[in-house]
């Protein structure tokens, strides 16, 4: 659990991403719809600048958790880490309510770009699923 100064208690649980370190089982897609194709296996994971602890204390530094949100609850994102370390296709999977999954996107936003994943040493579009556990 991540303990915060000026507002309650966040907990950023797991990072919930099925990586087995190994080559895409899949056919290599044809070159023009080989740019958009988004893995969710690959030989490099994406990572945050200075890795996973320091994505929690980002996520922790920058959330504020809405003043009408009471009690405790879960929020789940998924998102893609681009080719260009962006974070594009946020959505918000699971809201606690009071505005928390907004609040959570907003910061996904603030995001500094990633370094991204690899698949045989280029570049890949990473799909990335994100819960923060509430507490207040």
């Amino acid at each position: 659990m991540i303990n915060f100064k000026n507002f309650a208690r966040i907990a950023v649980f797991s990072f919930f991403v099925s990586w087995n370190c190994q080559a895409q089982d899949a056919p290599i897609p044809q070159e023009s719809k080989k740019d958009d194709m988004v893995y969710t296996n690959v030989q490099t994971i994406p990572e945050f600048p200075g890795g996973m602890a320091a994505f929690y204390s980002f996520i922790g530094k920058n959330y504020k958790i809405p003043p009408t949100f009471n009690g405790t609850g879960t929020v789940i994102l998924n998102y893609i880490v681009e080719k260009d370390g962006n974070l594009t296709d946020i959505k918000v999977v699971r809201d606690a309510g009071s505005g928390t999954g907004e609040e959570a996107v907003r910061i996904l936003k603030l995001s500094p770009k990633w370094k991204p994943g690899q698949q045989d040493g280029v570049p890949v579009r990473v799909a990335y699923s994100l819960p923060i556990k509430l507490n207040k």
